[in-house]
This record gives structure tokens, sequence and C-alpha cells, in this order.
């Protein structure tokens, strides 16, 4: 995905807009995986799903799956961890 700020807002909105009814599906680096999540707090609609997974096959490995409402009072911390997004938005 981007990296300037105004460029991914546009590609991120881009994204929700084509996940109605399937998933789409990225992995973020882990010096930005963390900026990522905020990001996605700030710009996607209230009942647009996001799951995080960090830290994939490893021991430490954990996932979240919620609506944005309500990402957007959790504190889940990513630290610079390598993480997979996904995003999906209900039809109808």
């Amino acid at each position: 995905l981007p990296r300037e700020a105004e460029e991914l807002e546009k590609t991120v909105k881009d994204l929700e807009r084509r996940a109605k009814g399937e998933t789409q599906i990225w992995i973020e680096a882990p010096y930005r995986s963390a900026k990522m999540l905020d990001a996605l707090k700030l710009w996607l609609q209230p009942a647009t799903w996001v799951s995080v997974s960090v830290n994939l096959t490893t021991p430490s490995q954990r996932t979240a799956s919620y609506p944005i409402k309500e990402w957007r009072s959790l504190s889940f911390e990513i630290g610079k961890e390598p993480a997979v997004f996904l995003m999906y938005v209900k039809m109808g």
C-alpha cells in the first residue's frame, strides 16, 4: 500500500468500497503495522470488519476480529511486529 498518508487513505477507502461481499487482505511491514491499525480506525466506516493477525507462525501469534466501531475502543498492541490485515464489508 502507498506510504504517503493522503494516498494511503484514498487506497484504504477504495479497498473498503471493493470489500462489499468479499475480503480484502494485505500484509503490512513491521514498522508500519501499528500505524496502519490506527489509520483504519480513523478512516473506515463503523460497520466494516477488520481482522488483524500478528506474528503468525510464532508462539506469540495473536488474532483479533471486530467491526471498526469496536476497534476504536480497544487497545490491541502491535508494536513493530509483522501483521496481516483483513477487511470485510457485509453486503446489504
